[in-house]
């Protein structure tokens, strides 16, 4: 299995390199940018934005919910109000 990844990898980079051959140092793939098109989804998502925090903490404080479910809301809470936790990674070189 690991030997058709490599194969498969390997192919993947050789279309991926003849791709990037099309533009000229410098020149963007993307002149026009991302479209605008999502910003009405994104807007949309955030109209219920109070009720998908109850909804959360509904789901954390029932004790019959799985304990999954449970843990997953309460750090999604943590998440969105304090922010993610800092990874911190030490390298030797």
């Amino acid at each position: 299995m690991l030997y058709w990844v490599h194969v498969f990898a390997a192919q993947k980079n050789f279309f991926y390199e003849a791709d990037m051959a099309k533009w000229q140092k410098g020149q963007s793939g993307n002149p026009g940018g991302r479209k605008k098109g999502f910003g009405d989804l994104r807007e949309l998502a955030r109209t219920h934005t109070n009720d998908a925090v109850a909804t959360l903490v509904t789901i954390m404080n029932d004790r019959t919910a799985p304990h999954g479910a449970r843990v997953s809301a309460a750090e999604s809470l943590l998440d969105r109000g304090w922010g993610r936790p800092v990874v911190q990674i030490t390298a030797e070189v």
